[in-house]
This record gives C-alpha cells, structure tokens and sequence, in this order.
C-alpha cells in the first residue's frame, strides 16, 4: 500500500542521513516529523567562521543534491545545529548529495572527516 511505502522510503531516507553523519562524528538527532535530521555541525561551522559561512559554504558546492539549512532559521537552542531534509530526493540521489555534504565538511578543515567517510 502507498502509505507503507512511503512510510518505508522515509525511514530508509533518514536513516542513511544519520549513517553519513554519524560516520564523521557528527550527533544527530531525528525530528519528529521524521522528514528531515537535526545535525550538530558545531565544530565545522567553527571552523569555517561561524554557521552562516558553513552555510554559504555548503549552498555553493558544485552539484548540490542535500537541503541543509542552519538551526537558527528553525529556533535551534544553540549555534551549530543544521536541518538536513532527507527526504527531497530519490534514495540514489540523496547517496550521492550526501557523499558531497561530507566532502564539503571535509573541505573545512575539520578532524573528524578525516576520520570517517559516507
């Protein structure tokens, strides 16, 4: 039935969202709605010059394929928290976004991608 499946795209969807993040370090913590991943980006958005600029960064990546979106848009209690949707894009699609999010990251200097990859 389409409810099911739908139900079962979204939890594959979400789960492998919080698998890329979590390979790199990054906590994450699922939204109630389930269609998207809260992340703590904290240490990445340090260390490209605060949320905002790892933002900007993010947004100008060649190729797209991930809607993130800084906390603070959506009342996060602390600076560094990112909306992720996991759910804009077919399950092959949102494999190959998330594998540039993670480069992206990689990109700004940060540790832990070093340590972990999608």
């Amino acid at each position: 039935d389409f409810l099911a499946e739908s139900r079962r795209r979204v939890g594959q969807a979400v789960a492998a969202t919080e698998a890329a993040l979590q390979s790199i370090g990054a906590p994450t913590r699922p939204s109630d709605g389930a269609l998207f991943v809260w992340a703590d980006l904290g240490e990445w958005a340090t260390a490209a010059g605060g949320e905002l600029r790892l933002f900007e960064h993010l947004a100008a990546l060649p190729g797209g394929g991930v809607l993130i979106c800084p906390g603070s848009s959506f009342q996060a209690p602390t600076e560094g928290w990112f909306r992720i949707c996991a759910t804009a894009a077919p399950g092959d699609h949102l494999s190959v976004g998330l594998k540039r999010l993670i480069a992206g990251l990689a990109s700004v200097g940060s540790k832990r991608c070093r340590r972990g990859s999608a």
